[in-house]
């Protein structure tokens, strides 16, 4: 939580980075399930962590840039935090329907401050450009094998396509979601659709 205000602290007086820090935590606590929990050392993905997507920096661009990158976004929804008064604290999605790909960028909000893009979400067949594309170059449309790799071997299958047995899925079946976390808390979730190419990624910054 110490990082994700500080990469901050040059947009937001004091306060408003203390008031974003409990924002955040709202949104863990309520809204961020990729972020709840956590993969053992042993499964956590080697090398420099990923932290962009789309062209988004998940712990250091500001919705106003991506506004400038993207335009105006098609859609907006704000959801309060549990416990929390409508208006008052929550989480924000920007929504974009760019040609023929779908991007969702989240924040935290508190009253009228507003934290930097902690989550972003592509979804499609192909890329365009930066949308689509995370920064080491996994895209929209690529397979398992191109995301070893550029990634490695050590990520969780969190489900298969395939006959699904009293143990679980098949193991010869297609893989269709997988988390990918690296040492500092960042997480990926990469899914495939049933002929194994990439049809949506989400890439989540440690906001704990």
């Amino acid at each position: 939580m110490k990082a994700f205000c500080e990469s901050r602290s040059t947009e937001f007086s004091r306060e408003a980075v203390v008031l974003i820090a409990v924002v955040a935590a709202f949104v863990l606590l309520t809204t961020a399930p990729v972020n709840a929990d956590h993969l053992e050392g042993k499964q956590q993905a080697l090398g420099r962590p990923e932290h962009m997507l789309s062209g988004i920096d998940v712990y250091k661009t500001t919705i106003a840039e991506v506004i400038k990158k993207y335009s105006e976004p098609t859609s907006k929804r704000n959801t309060p935090a549990e416990g929390v008064k409508d208006g008052v604290g929550g989480y924000r999605d920007y929504i974009w329907e760019i040609r023929g790909l779908r991007l969702l960028a989240g924040t935290g909000y508190h009253n009228d401050h507003e934290s930097g893009v902690y989550s972003v979400d592509v979804w499609g067949t192909s890329p365009n450009e930066e949308l689509g594309k995370s920064g080491r170059g996994l895209t929209l449309g690529s397979t398992l094998q191109q995301q070893k790799a550029l990634y490695g071997d050590r990520f969780f299958i969190s489900s298969t396509y395939g006959k699904m047995l009293p143990s679980g899925p098949d193991p010869k079946g297609k893989v269709k979601s997988v988390l990918l976390e690296w040492h500092d808390g960042t997480q990926m979730v990469i899914d495939y659709d049933s002929n194994g190419r990439i049809s949506h990624m989400q890439l989540s910054a440690n906001i704990e």
